[in-house]
């Protein structure tokens, strides 16, 4: 297996599914190798995990890493924890994985560009949220509740940004206005001269 993936990771670096008339390496893996549709997405992970951790590729050899925890583990995986996280879903299955992956996702340690926002929520929204991320399909498969939630204010924005176009500027008041206004202001004079 690992030598599949090891091949499959050049396969789709070097985009030869194009070739193959596929729209990705998903897709080939599904349609020619005649894969499910999960079979498929574990491979494609996969092979994109060792695209960009290779030291991924020993552990597969060797057994430690199984195909069915690599979605999880590319959820939480990156260049500056990989040493730290990458033993820790060695031997799991997928539901241990991804109990791991939970665990480390919750645990990201804050900076000033990197916040926690605690908020309580209804079951009405989660199912929203969920339905937004099952949307997302395989343009961004397995999207974090904050990528679909930013995706989401980003759309709010660019509405609002367009609305505040399309508003026109408030007319000016006519001088006479103006200054009836700063009488109707101006106190009387038996109170300003006493």
């Amino acid at each position: 297996m690992a030598d599949f993936l090891v091949a499959l990771a050049d396969f789709d670096r070097q985009r030869l599914w194009v070739q193959l008339g596929h729209a990705s390496v998903f897709y080939y893996l599904h349609r020619d190798l005649k894969l499910s549709k999960g079979a498929a997405h574990y491979r494609k992970v996969a092979a994109r995990l060792i695209q960009t951790f290779p030291e991924v590729v020993a552990p597969f050899r060797e057994g430690k890493l199984c195909i069915s925890s690599v979605v999880e583990l590319a959820r939480v995986i990156t260049p500056e924890n990989s040493a730290d996280v990458l033993p820790r879903f060695f031997y799991l299955s997928k539901q241990e994985a991804k109990a791991v992956a939970e665990q480390l996702a919750s645990f990201v340690p804050l900076t000033p560009n990197l916040q926690r926002l605690h908020m309580t929520v209804s079951m009405q929204f989660l199912d929203k949220l969920d339905a937004a991320r099952k949307g997302q399909g395989h343009a961004q498969p397995g999207a974090s509740a904050e990528k679909v939630i930013e995706a989401a204010l980003d759309l709010l924005l660019a509405q609002q940004a367009r609305q505040r176009g399309a508003v026109k500027a408030p007319r000016c008041a006519s001088r006479s206005t103006t200054s009836s206004r700063v009488e109707e202001a101006a106190p009387p004079r038996s109170m300003a001269a006493g």
